[in-house]
């Protein structure tokens, strides 16, 4: 039986299944690899909610000298029903929290 994450605008997001860990594991540790190879830090951010989220894009907004990005970031997110939404909002590219300052869009939303 699949298990459901609504996000707060009504929107269902399976939960991804135990089998589907492993696979993921493995995307994740071959990007780390490539953003390794190329000179970046990796930096995994546990939980994106309010206080996550905005820790992650302000990571990720970091540059190097030369004004490259310097980081990958990954943000994590257990998969319950409670709070799991926020991950597939995030890969759309919609921030999961809302703040009156429009840099936090700004930075949560970049590329």
């Amino acid at each position: 039986m699949t298990e459901f994450s609504i996000a707060p605008n009504g929107e269902k997001f399976p939960l991804p299944a135990k089998d589907e860990y492993a696979a993921e594991l493995a995307r994740l540790e071959k990007l780390a690899a490539i953003a390794r190879k190329a000179g970046k830090e990796v930096v995994v951010v546990m939980g994106v909610g309010f206080v996550g989220a905005v820790m992650a894009a302000i990571v990720a907004d970091t540059v190097d000298k030369k004004g490259k990005p310097s980081k990958l970031v990954i943000g994590c997110q257990r998969p319950s029903s409670r709070s799991y939404w926020k991950i597939p909002l995030i890969n759309r590219g919609v921030a999961p929290v809302k703040a009156e300052d429009p840099e936090l869009t700004r930075l949560s939303l970049a590329p």
